[in-house]
């Protein structure tokens, strides 16, 4: 190794000197490699490569993520040592990188399948939060050029509940094919979905309405309500209980586009909102918003609305502007936003519960009684 005054008499200008000062650097590419061997085989070269490069040349590594914004990452890093923020964005990208690439490594090897919140609460320090996760898993099944998420064996919590009267298929398409028969008259936790599932009902879906719920207690009273009715008639109870997750949403765009869905969420704005989450998340489905209204609660004896407060009317002129500016003009938008201008002129709010609450402290019949069909719970809903 040289020292400073056989640096400076080679390098005759500052320029020179700065480029001799600088650590070589070993370009490694994250890709899918030759196509031999899996994501393990890829990822244990990509891993040995790092290693050897900074163990035994003292290089620096320049990770380059294939990609469409080709992502370039350095370890360690190396540059202006006043550029405290770039340095800690930098470390903290390649150790959450490393991190899922041991992660992935290790299931697909062992053929186990975590899910994204499993990770996630394996390093919260690291991690932060599950977008973090989710964000870094997509940047790896782009550069690996995988066709689904699935094929990393780290999948979404499940979250979303079905239930249903009649007998829901579900079929992946994977090397070995297989198959998931969601049995009638049993709630269900939504499974995982990948790009290639597919979901068959009965009669191709003719004669099935689907009813999505915002709350998982409206969703919970209606299955212990239903009974078996028309077999040509069928409903399937849907919730995303709050703000639907990606696989609840899949599964409704799973849906034959001969089947009626209805969404009904909470008259407020944060309901407005779930509402065209899935419309957005499901363009060849018509998903038809169906309430609550204020306009019904308003004349709902018994019913108590609450005022609109600052974050409430701000979230109303914000999805107010985005509906706007939406290039979709359909009757669903238009009804959607008629109901937020009817929030900001009264002021007012109210929650999907309050649709039953009134008759809740009805006195129950001591005889036994049949209980009421989905179809008349699912209408007390309009």
């Amino acid at each position: 190794m040289r020292d400073l005054s056989q640096l400076l008499q080679s390098s005759p200008s500052k320029s020179e000197l700065i480029q001799m000062l600088e650590p070589a650097v070993r370009e490694v590419h994250l890709n899918a490699g030759n196509g031999l061997g899996g994501i393990p085989s890829w990822i244990h070269e990509l891993l040995s490569l790092c290693s050897r490069a900074i163990e035994q040349h003292g290089e620096t590594v320049q990770l380059i993520v294939a990609t469409p914004r080709r992502r370039v990452l350095l370890l360690p890093f190396c540059g202006r040592s006043g550029d405290e923020q770039q340095v800690h964005w930098n470390l903290r990208r390649v150790a959450v990188l490393l991190a899922l690439l041991r992660v992935v490594q290790q299931r697909v090897a062992q053929g186990e399948t975590s899910t994204t919140r499993d990770v996630y609460y394996s390093n919260v320090e690291l991690f932060r939060n599950q977008e973090t996760v989710t964000g870094t898993l997509k940047v790896l099944q782009t550069a690996f050029q995988l066709k689904s998420l699935a094929d990393l064996n780290v999948v979404p919590a499940q979250k979303g509940l079905v239930f249903s009267t009649c007998p829901i298929t579900l079929r992946w398409a994977r090397r070995t094919p297989v198959s998931l028969c969601l049995n009638p008259m049993e709630s269900h936790l939504i499974p995982y979905l990948d790009e290639r599932t597919t979901l068959t009902l009965p009669q191709d879906g003719t004669g099935v309405t689907v009813v999505i719920l915002e709350k998982e207690a409206v969703y919970n009273k209606l299955v212990r309500c239903t009974r078996v009715g028309d077999p040509r008639l069928h409903r399937i109870l849907v919730t995303g209980k709050g703000y639907p997750d990606n696989l609840t949403r899949r599964f409704i765009s799973l849906v034959p586009e001969t089947v009626q869905v209805h969404v009904f969420v909470d008259a407020d704005p944060y309901g407005i909102n779930i509402a065209l989450k899935y419309m957005d998340a499901c363009p060849q489905v018509k998903v038809q918003y169906a309430g609550a209204t204020l306009t019904k609660l308003l004349h709902r004896e018994g019913t108590t609305l609450l005022a609109l407060n600052e974050r409430d009317t701000v979230l109303v002129r914000t999805t107010l502007q985005r509906i706007a500016n939406s290039p979709a003009d359909t009757a669903q938008t238009h009804q959607l936003k008629c109901q937020l201008q009817r929030q900001l002129f009264y002021g007012k709010k109210a929650e999907m519960n309050a649709l039953y609450s009134t008759t809740d402290h009805r006195q129950k019949p001591t005889g036994p009684s049949p209980s009421p069909s989905l179809t008349t719970a699912a209408s007390s809903l309009k």
